[in-house]
């Protein structure tokens, strides 16, 4: 997860750096890329984050509030076998994000 969440940083703070100093060499469809892989990199650290919660016996209601959405919600996302946890990170890497 360590090398994840070094992924996320790094384009967090490309991003930062090109939203301050907006350069005509770097267009808007740059940028975009950039927001989609930083939301793909955090969705693969959530992912993890709910699969270290849940080894750690953490309640389906403890993730849910983490996650801001109901126990049953979080369940349905990420719960059950690892094929579904699996499903869900796929689902978080594929999913439109609106």
């Amino acid at each position: 997860m360590r090398a994840e969440k070094s992924k996320a940083l790094l384009h967090a703070d490309e991003l930062y750096t090109m939203s301050r100093d907006p350069n005509e060499d770097q267009p808007e469809l740059d940028r975009l890329h950039l927001l989609v892989t930083l939301y793909r990199d955090i969705g693969q650290i959530v992912a993890g984050q709910v699969a270290q919660m849940r080894r750690s016996n953490e309640t389906w209601v403890t993730i849910g509030e983490g996650l801001g959405v109901s126990k049953q919600a979080a369940q349905q996302r990420f719960g059950g076998d690892p094929a579904k946890v699996r499903h869900a990170l796929d689902s978080i890497l594929t999913d439109p994000l609106f």
